[in-house]
């Protein structure tokens, strides 16, 4: 079945300065760790990039690469970067303003900003993200307690594994003037002192790869929808924006918004079709079996080819939290193995057997010869 004109509509690419500046922001905190996955995975990393990240060590000062750490760096147990309640604040009003002209006019609404909407912010997606806790009493602004019963409510209602990561919200909670002065800072000197000297070396490098993206689109939407997201189009109302940047590579980051019309957004990396497109056959071979080799991810899949899971749910039977679960999801759901399903406000995670067994048809052609 071939897409109509409203289904071609749903998918819209685009070049948004201020969440490639997020995604800067996010590649720098992490560099250490993304080189390490880069090099597990057998992905190569754009020497503009590597530049960029050589060049911010010797720009910032030790108390800015301080904060950077604070807010940017959060990884899951075994090290690697995912988003989180702190730095996936910067994506959510990224992607909210993503409209915006430019990364200073982001920082001024930011500055606009009452302090108590940014720790609202920080504590909806902690609740939502982490560890299947459904966040009851801050689901609306007014409903946030005050004081020390809002910090004991972060302790004993919000679940998250990472003890430090609590403690920062709870330091954040407790000091939201100083958390958002701390907090534009950090944006305004990371602008000033790294992305803006190669802003527009940066968004010149994606201008081709957008051009390029919307045409494999436009020559199979069906087919590039399945490769890169595993998303099903024709069962979803909303709006997908796809933001193409330099700095994600061949990694996706992909942020489902609540409400019907409130497009989700999905970071996509320009070098991608060399992860998920099908001229990488042998390399997904590669990491196909490489992540059956990781306990966690092989019961993952076990779990999946039972039924269909939301995050919240692996996350308690899986004994790990859900940004964790959500990390190990985006590698099975790149390789095109898992597809997820909004029913309702959840989103439900499959196992597509079907893919399963053509990678093991794939082996057997590649090594058999058969």
């Amino acid at each position: 079945m071939k897409f109509d004109k409203d289904q071609m509509n749903k998918v819209e690419f685009a070049i948004s300065p201020v969440l490639e500046f997020a995604t800067c922001m996010f590649i720098t905190a992490n560099a250490e760790q993304y080189d390490e996955f880069a090099k597990e995975m057998n992905l190569s990393i754009d020497s503009l990039l590597i530049d960029i990240v050589e060049e911010s060590q010797r720009k910032l000062s030790k108390y800015i690469k301080s904060e950077l750490t604070f807010f940017m760096k959060h990884q899951d147990v075994k090290g690697l970067p995912i988003t989180g309640p702190l730095n996936g604040l910067i994506f959510k009003l990224a992607i909210e303003n993503s409209s915006v002209a430019s990364v200073e006019e982001l920082i001024k609404i930011i500055e606009k900003m009452d302090e108590n909407k940014l720790i609202f912010q920080m504590l909806r997606d902690a609740g939502r993200e982490n560890g299947g806790v459904k966040p009851v009493d801050f689901e609306q602004e007014h409903q946030i307690p005050a004081g020390r019963e809002l910090i004991e409510a972060v302790r004993t209602q919000i679940k998250i594994d990472d003890a430090e990561l609590k403690e920062k919200l709870i330091e954040c909670i407790q000091n939201p003037i100083e958390t958002k002065t701390r907090f534009c800072l950090l944006l305004k000197q990371f602008y000033e002192q790294v992305f803006k000297p190669v802003e527009n070396k940066v968004l010149s490098s994606i201008k081709p790869y957008k051009t390029k993206y919307e045409n494999l689109y436009r020559r199979d939407p069906q087919e590039f929808v399945r490769e890169f997201f595993r998303i099903d189009m024709a069962k979803s109302q909303k709006k997908l924006m796809i933001h193409l940047s330099m700095f994600m590579q061949m990694g996706l980051l992909v942020f489902l918004e609540e409400g019907e019309l409130t497009p989700d957004s999905i970071v996509l990396g320009i070098y991608s079709d060399k992860r998920f497109g099908s001229i990488a056959v042998k390399e997904q071979l590669k990491k196909f079996y490489k992540l059956l080799s990781d306990d966690k991810r092989f019961e993952l899949l076990e779990l999946l080819s039972e039924r269909p899971w939301y995050v919240n749910e692996l996350a308690e039977r899986l004994g790990i939290s859900a940004p964790t679960v959500s990390h190990h999801l985006s590698f099975f759901i790149g390789l095109g193995l898992v597809t997820p399903n909004r029913e309702e406000h959840r989103l439900y995670y499959s196992l597509d057997k079907g893919k399963m067994k053509e990678f093991f048809e794939k082996t057997t052609r590649l090594l058999l010869k058969e």
